[in-house]
Protein backbone atom coordinates (compact mmCIF):
# COMPACT_ATOMS: atom_id res chain seq x y z
CA UNK A 1 0.00 0.00 0.00
CA UNK A 2 1.57 3.26 -0.83
CA UNK A 3 1.83 6.15 1.25
CA UNK A 4 -0.94 8.31 1.44
CA UNK A 5 1.40 11.72 1.35
CA UNK A 6 2.84 9.93 -2.24
CA UNK A 7 0.87 12.84 -4.42
CA UNK A 8 1.53 15.96 -1.76
CA UNK A 9 5.14 15.30 -2.13
CA UNK A 10 5.26 15.10 -5.71
CA UNK A 11 3.74 18.42 -5.68
CA UNK A 12 6.77 20.12 -3.85
CA UNK A 13 8.94 18.92 -7.04
CA UNK A 14 9.95 22.10 -7.92
CA UNK A 15 10.64 23.81 -4.98
CA UNK A 16 12.43 20.93 -4.02
CA UNK A 17 14.92 21.72 -6.95
CA UNK A 18 14.88 25.31 -5.89
CA UNK A 19 16.08 24.73 -2.80
CA UNK A 20 19.05 22.59 -3.90
CA UNK A 21 20.07 25.24 -6.04
CA UNK A 22 19.40 27.94 -3.23
CA UNK A 23 21.47 26.17 -1.16
CA UNK A 24 24.18 26.19 -3.54
CA UNK A 25 24.13 30.04 -3.44
CA UNK A 26 24.83 29.67 0.58
CA UNK A 27 27.28 27.17 0.39
CA UNK A 28 30.78 26.90 1.20
CA UNK A 29 32.11 29.80 -1.59
CA UNK A 30 33.98 28.20 -4.20
CA UNK A 31 37.24 30.61 -4.45
CA UNK A 32 39.86 31.90 -2.01
CA UNK A 33 39.93 35.24 -1.34
CA UNK A 34 42.16 37.38 -3.95
CA UNK A 35 41.98 38.52 -7.40
CA UNK A 36 41.17 35.93 -10.47
CA UNK A 37 40.94 36.41 -14.32
CA UNK A 38 37.19 34.83 -15.16
CA UNK A 39 34.77 35.05 -17.73
CA UNK A 40 31.35 36.19 -17.43
CA UNK A 41 29.45 33.05 -18.05
CA UNK A 42 26.02 34.45 -17.38
CA UNK A 43 24.53 37.65 -16.23
CA UNK A 44 20.37 37.94 -15.51
CA UNK A 45 17.88 39.85 -13.94
CA UNK A 46 15.74 37.53 -11.52
CA UNK A 47 14.37 37.34 -7.50
CA UNK A 48 16.28 36.34 -4.73
CA UNK A 49 14.86 33.14 -3.92
CA UNK A 50 15.65 33.97 0.04
CA UNK A 51 13.41 37.43 0.14
CA UNK A 52 12.09 37.32 -3.43
CA UNK A 53 13.84 41.58 -4.01
CA UNK A 54 15.04 41.99 -7.86
CA UNK A 55 18.82 41.63 -8.31
CA UNK A 56 20.86 41.02 -11.20
CA UNK A 57 22.50 37.91 -10.85
CA UNK A 58 26.04 37.68 -12.31
CA UNK A 59 28.03 34.16 -13.09
CA UNK A 60 32.06 33.97 -13.26
CA UNK A 61 34.23 31.06 -14.40
CA UNK A 62 37.87 31.74 -13.73
CA UNK A 63 39.80 30.98 -17.19
CA UNK A 64 42.94 31.28 -15.77
CA UNK A 65 45.47 29.90 -12.95
CA UNK A 66 44.82 26.71 -10.97
CA UNK A 67 41.15 27.77 -10.26
CA UNK A 68 40.48 27.19 -13.99
CA UNK A 69 37.09 26.14 -14.57
CA UNK A 70 35.45 27.48 -11.15
CA UNK A 71 32.57 29.15 -11.20
CA UNK A 72 30.82 31.64 -8.18
CA UNK A 73 28.48 34.18 -8.24
CA UNK A 74 27.19 37.69 -7.40
CA UNK A 75 23.80 39.30 -6.66
CA UNK A 76 23.48 43.35 -6.86
CA UNK A 77 20.51 44.25 -5.03
CA UNK A 78 18.29 47.02 -7.37
CA UNK A 79 15.91 48.73 -4.26
CA UNK A 80 18.25 50.88 -3.02
CA UNK A 81 20.63 53.76 -4.45
CA UNK A 82 23.49 52.20 -2.86
CA UNK A 83 22.96 49.14 -4.96
CA UNK A 84 22.11 50.64 -8.23
CA UNK A 85 25.73 52.82 -7.74
CA UNK A 86 27.46 49.96 -7.19
CA UNK A 87 25.93 48.25 -9.40
CA UNK A 88 26.58 51.05 -12.29
CA UNK A 89 30.43 51.02 -11.33
CA UNK A 90 30.15 47.20 -12.21
CA UNK A 91 29.00 47.92 -15.39
CA UNK A 92 31.40 50.54 -16.52
CA UNK A 93 34.30 48.11 -15.12
CA UNK A 94 32.65 45.66 -17.44
CA UNK A 95 33.23 47.38 -20.24
CA UNK A 96 29.33 48.18 -20.55
CA UNK A 97 27.61 51.41 -21.15
CA UNK A 98 25.26 52.27 -18.37
CA UNK A 99 22.04 52.97 -19.20
CA UNK A 100 19.68 55.91 -18.47
CA UNK A 101 16.97 53.92 -18.04
CA UNK A 102 17.41 50.94 -15.50
CA UNK A 103 14.19 48.78 -18.07
CA UNK A 104 17.16 48.36 -20.06
CA UNK A 105 19.23 46.23 -17.94
CA UNK A 106 17.78 43.03 -18.95
CA UNK A 107 19.37 43.64 -22.91
CA UNK A 108 22.70 44.65 -21.43
CA UNK A 109 22.29 41.46 -19.04
CA UNK A 110 21.27 39.38 -22.40
CA UNK A 111 24.84 41.11 -24.53
CA UNK A 112 26.68 40.29 -21.79
CA UNK A 113 26.05 36.59 -21.51
CA UNK A 114 26.03 36.47 -25.18
CA UNK A 115 29.75 37.86 -25.27
CA UNK A 116 30.52 36.71 -22.38
CA UNK A 117 33.77 39.09 -21.70
CA UNK A 118 36.48 38.40 -19.28
CA UNK A 119 37.03 40.50 -16.30
CA UNK A 120 39.74 40.56 -13.20
CA UNK A 121 37.91 39.76 -10.10
CA UNK A 122 38.75 40.44 -6.67
CA UNK A 123 37.38 37.98 -4.08
CA UNK A 124 37.25 39.25 -0.39
CA UNK A 125 34.92 37.97 2.30
CA UNK A 126 33.55 39.88 5.25
CA UNK A 127 32.18 38.74 8.13
CA UNK A 128 29.43 35.95 7.04
CA UNK A 129 29.42 37.28 3.54
CA UNK A 130 31.95 37.18 0.52
CA UNK A 131 31.86 39.94 -1.87
CA UNK A 132 32.83 39.34 -6.19
CA UNK A 133 33.92 42.71 -7.22
CA UNK A 134 34.88 43.53 -10.92
CA UNK A 135 38.30 44.92 -11.38
CA UNK A 136 38.47 45.56 -14.91
CA UNK A 137 37.73 44.44 -18.04
CA UNK A 138 40.47 42.27 -19.79
CA UNK A 139 38.51 41.31 -23.01
CA UNK A 140 35.29 41.92 -24.75
CA UNK A 141 34.54 38.02 -25.35
CA UNK A 142 35.37 35.04 -23.45
CA UNK A 143 35.18 32.73 -26.65
CA UNK A 144 38.57 32.00 -26.70
CA UNK A 145 39.75 32.67 -23.25
CA UNK A 146 41.57 35.74 -21.19
CA UNK A 147 45.10 35.13 -22.95
CA UNK A 148 45.13 37.56 -26.06
CA UNK A 149 43.62 40.77 -24.22
CA UNK A 150 45.64 44.23 -25.70
CA UNK A 151 48.24 45.48 -22.82
CA UNK A 152 46.58 48.04 -20.45
CA UNK A 153 47.43 50.83 -19.31
CA UNK A 154 48.44 51.48 -15.44
CA UNK A 155 45.32 51.88 -13.17
CA UNK A 156 44.59 52.77 -9.63
CA UNK A 157 42.02 51.31 -7.21
CA UNK A 158 41.85 52.17 -3.58
CA UNK A 159 41.04 49.19 -1.68
CA UNK A 160 40.35 47.77 2.01
CA UNK A 161 38.20 49.96 3.87
CA UNK A 162 38.02 51.46 7.36
CA UNK A 163 41.46 51.68 9.43
CA UNK A 164 44.65 50.02 8.56
CA UNK A 165 43.24 49.76 5.09
CA UNK A 166 45.08 50.27 2.17
CA UNK A 167 45.11 51.79 -1.38
CA UNK A 168 47.29 50.45 -4.77
CA UNK A 169 48.40 51.45 -7.43
CA UNK A 170 49.08 48.57 -9.51
CA UNK A 171 50.86 48.49 -13.08
CA UNK A 172 48.02 46.63 -15.55
CA UNK A 173 49.83 45.88 -18.33
CA UNK A 174 50.72 42.50 -19.65
CA UNK A 175 53.58 41.03 -18.35
CA UNK A 176 55.72 37.60 -19.91
CA UNK A 177 54.15 34.31 -18.02
CA UNK A 178 57.17 34.08 -15.64
CA UNK A 179 57.00 36.95 -14.01
CA UNK A 180 52.93 37.30 -12.47
CA UNK A 181 54.22 39.41 -10.00
CA UNK A 182 55.36 42.34 -11.87
CA UNK A 183 51.92 43.17 -12.60
CA UNK A 184 51.75 44.87 -8.99
CA UNK A 185 55.64 46.18 -9.08
CA UNK A 186 55.10 50.19 -8.23
CA UNK A 187 52.34 49.78 -6.40
CA UNK A 188 51.56 52.03 -3.88
CA UNK A 189 50.17 51.36 -0.31
CA UNK A 190 48.24 53.25 2.15
CA UNK A 191 46.77 53.79 5.48
CA UNK A 192 44.38 55.46 6.98
CA UNK A 193 46.56 58.16 8.89
CA UNK A 194 49.11 58.50 6.06
CA UNK A 195 50.20 61.80 4.18
CA UNK A 196 50.12 60.87 0.63
CA UNK A 197 50.26 63.06 -2.69
CA UNK A 198 47.51 63.32 -5.35
CA UNK A 199 46.31 65.31 -7.99
CA UNK A 200 43.46 67.86 -6.77
CA UNK A 201 41.23 68.88 -9.17
CA UNK A 202 41.60 72.93 -9.37
CA UNK A 203 44.65 72.51 -7.07
CA UNK A 204 47.36 70.40 -8.81
CA UNK A 205 49.84 68.22 -6.37
CA UNK A 206 49.19 68.60 -2.66
CA UNK A 207 50.08 66.58 0.49
CA UNK A 208 46.93 65.35 1.95
CA UNK A 209 46.26 63.34 5.12
CA UNK A 210 43.90 59.93 4.69
CA UNK A 211 41.31 59.69 6.70
CA UNK A 212 38.94 57.13 5.24
CA UNK A 213 39.41 54.32 2.57
CA UNK A 214 36.16 52.74 1.03
CA UNK A 215 36.98 49.18 -1.13
CA UNK A 216 33.48 49.26 -2.66
CA UNK A 217 33.91 52.31 -4.04
CA UNK A 218 37.45 52.62 -5.05
CA UNK A 219 37.56 55.98 -3.06
CA UNK A 220 39.36 57.33 -0.13
CA UNK A 221 38.42 60.28 2.01
CA UNK A 222 41.51 62.96 3.07
CA UNK A 223 41.82 66.13 4.38
CA UNK A 224 43.39 68.91 2.26
CA UNK A 225 45.72 71.73 3.61
CA UNK A 226 43.08 73.79 4.31
CA UNK A 227 41.14 71.54 6.66
CA UNK A 228 38.40 70.57 4.14
CA UNK A 229 37.83 66.88 3.80
CA UNK A 230 37.60 65.62 -0.14
CA UNK A 231 36.88 62.71 -1.50
CA UNK A 232 39.36 60.88 -4.39
CA UNK A 233 40.26 58.26 -5.89
CA UNK A 234 42.86 55.68 -6.55
CA UNK A 235 43.50 57.02 -10.04
CA UNK A 236 44.38 60.38 -7.72
CA UNK A 237 47.28 59.21 -6.09
CA UNK A 238 50.77 60.43 -6.79
CA UNK A 239 54.15 58.16 -6.46
CA UNK A 240 56.74 60.16 -4.81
Amino acid sequence: MGSSFGNRLAKVKANWKKASERESQFGEFPLDDGRFIAKISLMEVNESMSSGRLQVHTEFEVVEGPDTGTSCHSYEGLESEDNLFYLQRKLAKMGQEVPDDPSDLEEICKKVSKEKPVVRIRVKTKGEFTNVYVDRLISESGDEGGGDAEPEKETTTATAPGKGGKARKESTAAQPPPEPAAETAGEIEIEVGDKVTVNHPTKGKILVTVTELNEEAGTFKAKTPDGKIKTFSGDDLVAD
